[in-house]
């Protein structure tokens, strides 16, 4: 286990290699990262109270330049805000039925609309939704969420389509005096 100066400069390494890696010049392999972020997990899972804000496992990696635009091959379309029946059935007639031979609705939780592509079971791109025909391509972003799949059982390439919704559990307690 690493004492609090050790974990302190793991933040500024893991940092500075994740700005080279955003940069297109890794200095490091995955291997390498990978084990140095364990020991940065395990010292924030035994010392909750300690974790300092500009650890990588508290922000997504930041793009200064901005992200890079990516055209989706099929339009990911939005349900504008319909908040009845009557308006879902207008979209789905006017925007859906028309490209689509069968639809299909469930309950939505609203988060962030990404678009994640696998080819031979490798997670290769992750693009959100943007508006529509075009998103911003997220990829190292989505490899620090540790519930994306990094891999599936899939040969070819598989695009699938949801919504990153952060849950955040509020604790309140009352007491009478």
């Amino acid at each position: 286990m690493i004492d609090f100066f050790e974990y302190s400069d793991l933040i500024t390494k893991l940092n500075d290699w994740n700005k080279s890696y955003a940069d297109g010049k890794p200095v490091v392999s995955d291997a390498v990262y990978d084990e140095e972020y364990k020991k940065l997990k395990e010292f924030e899972l035994s010392n909750p109270d300690m974790i300092d804000s500009e650890s990588p496992t508290q922000k997504v990696i930041d793009s200064s330049e901005g992200f890079a635009k990516v055209e989706h091959e099929v339009p990911m379309l939005s349900i504008a805000n319909s908040m009845n029946l009557n308006e879902l059935r207008a979209w789905s007639t006017d925007k859906v039925a028309k490209k689509c031979d069968k639809q299909t609705i469930e309950f939505k939780i609203d988060g962030l609309a990404l678009s994640l592509t696998y080819i031979d079971g490798q997670l290769s791109d992750a693009v959100t939704r943007g508006d529509g025909k075009t998103g911003d391509r997220v990829f190292a972003n989505a490899l620090r969420i540790d519930d994306i799949p990094k891999t599936i059982p899939q040969m070819g390439k598989v695009e699938i389509r949801g919504e990153v919704v952060w849950l955040k559990m509020i604790l309140r307690s009352t007491t009478n005096i």
